[in-house]
C-alpha cells in the first residue's frame, strides 16, 4: 500500500496538469509578458525590455566626467477573452520608463513610454502542451523630456508596434501556463509636431516569454 502511495505521489509530481475547460468559449485569460528585446536606438533610450516586469537603479561614471544615476521600469501587462474555443483576443499594454540624473547638478533626461494594442492567439491542444500561434499590433506615444538650470526641452514621438510567432504553453497548474514564443517584432519611432519628417524602424527575431492565467467563469 505504501509503495503504491509513493508512485502515485512520485507520478504526480512529473506529470504536467492540463488545463480543463480554460481554452473553452467565454474563459478569460490574464498575463504578464515580455517583449522580444526591442529597444528604442535613441542614445540608450527606453528598453521595451526582456523582462516580463523589471525594476532597476544603476550608478555610473564615465572617465574625467560627473557620476549618473540611472532608474528604470518596465511593465507589459494584457488581458484576452475566448471568442470561440481556442481562440482568444484581447489588449498589450505596455508601461516602460528610463530616468538618467547627474548627481552633481541634477540635470535630469527622462523617457517614457505608454502603448496598447490588440493581439489574437489561437491554441492547439496536443494533450500536456499547448501549441499556439499569436499576432499583435500596438500604438502609443515616447517623451522625451530633458531637465536642467536653463529650462526644459520636451520632444515627444509616435510609436507604431507589430509581431507576431508560433510558441508553446506548458501548464503549472489547471489555470496557469508557461509560454514561450519564437516570433518577429517591429517597432517605429515617428517624431511628432516637427516641419520635417523623422523616423526609425528597428525589427527584432526572438523569443517571448510569458505567464497567462485563465478563469472560466461558468
Amino acid at each position: 500500500m505504501k509503495k503504491n502511495l509513493l508512485l502515485l505521489t512520485v507520478m504526480c509530481m512529473f506529470t504536467f496538469p492540463v488545463l480543463n475547460g480554460q481554452l473553452n468559449k467565454g474563459s478569460i485569460m490574464t498575463g504578464l509578458t515580455s517583449t522580444f528585446g526591442t529597444h528604442v536606438m535613441y542614445e540608450g533610450g527606453v528598453n521595451t525590455g526582456t523582462n516580463i516586469f523589471s525594476f532597476g537603479v544603476t550608478t555610473y561614471k564615465y572617465d574625467g566626467e560627473a557620476e549618473y544615476r540611472e532608474t528604470s521600469f518596465n511593465l507589459q501587462p494584457r488581458a484576452g477573452y475566448f471568442v470561440i474555443d481556442n481562440l482568444a483576443v484581447g489588449l498589450d499594454f505596455i508601461f516602460s520608463s528610463c530616468n538618467e540624473k547627474d548627481l552633481e547638478d541634477d540635470d535630469k533626461w527622462i523617457v517614457t513610454m505608454i502603448g496598447v494594442g490588440p493581439f489574437a492567439r489561437y491554441y492547439y491542444p496536443l494533450g500536456k502542451i499547448y501549441p499556439f500561434v499569436e499576432a499583435n499590433v500596438a500604438f502609443g506615444s515616447m517623451t522625451d523630456k530633458e531637465v536642467y538650470d536653463e529650462g526644459t526641452d520636451k520632444e515627444k514621438y509616435g510609436l507604431t508596434i507589430f509581431g507576431g510567432g508560433v510558441g508553446a504553453a506548458v501548464p503549472l497548474g489547471d489555470r496557469v501556463t508557461f509560454d514561450a514564443m519564437l516570433g518577429y517584432q517591429s517597432f517605429k519611432v515617428k517624431e511628432k509636431d516637427v516641419e520635417y519628417d523623422w523616423d526609425m524602424t528597428a525589427g527584432t527575431f526572438g523569443v517571448k516569454m510569458g505567464f497567462t492565467v485563465f478563469f472560466n467563469p461558468k
